[in-house]
C-alpha cells in the first residue's frame, strides 16, 4: 500500500482550487489503487474545508486532518506519523500525474530494479497557460541543487522511518536536507525519463 501525504492550505484564496479537483480526478484514475490519501489541512479559513469534504464524502481522502501547522513540512510530518503504506508520496495540492499509471510504474521499477525511491522528469504548466517546462531529475547536482523533483518521488517508508521527521527549521530545505540524508546513506534510486 502507498501512503499518500497531501499539505493544504487555502485552496480557494490562493487559486489552487482548479488544480486540486485535477489532481484528485488524475488519482481516482490511477491504474494502481491501494492507497491511502492523508490530507493535512492547516486551518484554511476560505471556504477549502466545503471542497475537501467533498472528497472525503466520495472517499478519495481517508484521513482528514485540520489543525494550524507552521509550514509545509510540519504538516508532512503528521502525515508520517500516521501513515501506514510500505511507501510514501507526497502530493501537493497543485501537482497531478501526466499518466494514470504513475504508481503502477514505480512499484514496478521499485521491485524490478532493487531501489529504494522513483523519481522522474516534472512538467510545469504555468497558471498563465504559457508553455509548459520541463526539470529533469539529476544525481550528478546534489551538492549544488535539488537534485530530484520532489513531486516526482515514490520512496519506501522505511527510508523516511531512517531519515525522517523533516527538520522544520528549514522551512524550503527541509526535503533537500532529507534527499541529501538518503543520497550519503548509499539509497539507490530509478529514473524515469519522461
Amino acid at each position: 500500500m502507498i501512503s499518500i501525504i497531501t499539505p493544504c492550505k487555502n485552496l480557494v484564496s490562493e487559486g489552487r482550487e482548479t488544480f486540486f479537483r485535477k489532481m484528485m480526478e488524475n488519482l481516482k484514475n490511477q491504474t494502481y489503487q491501494d492507497f491511502e490519501h492523508i490530507l493535512i489541512d492547516s486551518d484554511s479559513r476560505d471556504g477549502t474545508d466545503k471542497i475537501l469534504q467533498e472528497y472525503i464524502e466520495s472517499g478519495l481522502i481517508d484521513v482528514y486532518i485540520k489543525e494550524k501547522d507552521n509550514n509545509l513540512h510540519e504538516a508532512i510530518n503528521k502525515g508520517l506519523k500516521i501513515a501506514k503504506g510500505e511507501y510514501i508520496y507526497v502530493l501537493n495540492t497543485d501537482n497531478y500525474f501526466a499518466t494514470n499509471d504513475f504508481f503502477e510504474r514505480s512499484l514496478k521499477a521499485i521491485e524490478e530494479h532493487d531501489v529504494d525511491y522513483t523519481h522522474a522528469d516534472k512538467i510545469i504548466i504555468k497558471r498563465d497557460e504559457s508553455e509548459p517546462s520541463v526539470k529533469k531529475g539529476d544525481l550528478r547536482v546534489a551538492f549544488f541543487r535539488m537534485p530530484f523533483r520532489w513531486q516526482t518521488m515514490l520512496i519506501k517508508k522505511e527510508v523516511y522511518d531512517e531519515f525522517a521527521p523533516f527538520d522544520e527549521k528549514y522551512e524550503i530545505a527541509s526535503d533537500y536536507k532529507f534527499m541529501l540524508q538518503m543520497i550519503l546513506a548509499g539509497k539507490k534510486g530509478y529514473y524515469f525519463p519522461k
